[in-house]
């Protein structure tokens, strides 16, 4: 597998909105609470980490664009309920304006976070329970460091975790997340009655892959987390 080498960038705020777009894409949401659900990707540029681990393209052919360029682009798809704004790390712009204009045209939003960054307090008191499928705004984080800002951890609705075999602690979660180097073990929730999704790491090698399935289905039934398998990569979508 070769290491992801994107670059660690830096915060991006434009007070009217502009986001540094990387894609968008009608597509399943592969993992998490909505695993299943159709969607539409806008896939933010640029992330706050580096993680060698990390599956994602998110830097090629980005462009800097208005919220109202994202709705437009969005309408041209089939039609959804559900955005999922991932990247990349979203808490890394200002997607408040963003997720306005998305509101306003009637969909409903999930954001992919790594958790590292706050989210603002405008976003945050929009922020839904778990289980409320058609909810207007909804956070998950991946945690790939020690650290989930408070802001984040207070009202996240799922924690997502890939396990690789020989890297995971005893209560059933990984030491490290996706080989970022941490030097204390990745991030757990705060929270008891969070839901926690877990997934294979893909490592493209059967081998390999196969040790790390073993490992997600022991940890799953030993701990009771809820498996995953990465659904879009199995039905060889993005």
């Amino acid at each position: 597998m070769k290491p992801n080498n994107q670059p660690v960038e830096k915060q991006f705020h434009h007070d009217r909105g502009m986001v540094d777009l990387h894609s968008i894409f009608h597509t399943i949401q592969g993992e998490g609470p909505f695993t299943g659900h159709r969607s539409i990707f806008v896939r933010l540029a640029g992330c706050n980490l580096m993680c060698p681990g990390c599956d994602t393209e998110y830097t090629q052919g980005r462009k800097k664009v208005m919220p109202e360029y994202v709705v437009k682009e969005v309408q041209k798809l089939p039609e959804v309920e559900l955005i999922v704004l991932t990247g990349g790390e979203p808490f890394r712009q200002n997607i408040l304006p963003l997720c306005q204009v998305l509101w306003d045209a009637g969909y409903n939003i999930q954001v992919e976070t790594n958790g590292v960054r706050p989210i603002p307090s405008e976003l945050a008191a929009c922020s839904s329970s778990f289980g409320a499928t058609k909810a207007r705004f909804s956070v998950v984080v991946s945690p790939k460091t020690h650290v989930v800002h408070e802001s984040i951890a207070r009202i996240a609705i799922a924690y997502k975790y890939v396990l690789q075999a020989g890297n995971v602690d005893r209560d059933g979660l990984p030491i490290q997340a996706l080989q970022n180097k941490v030097k204390r073990r990745v991030a757990r929730p705060t929270r008891k009655d969070i839901p926690i999704y877990i997934n294979p790491f893909d490592e493209k090698d059967d081998t390999k892959n196969r040790l790390n399935l073993d490992t997600t289905i022991r940890s799953c039934l030993q701990h009771g987390y809820t498996m995953g398998i990465q659904l879009h990569k199995f039905l060889n979508m993005e």
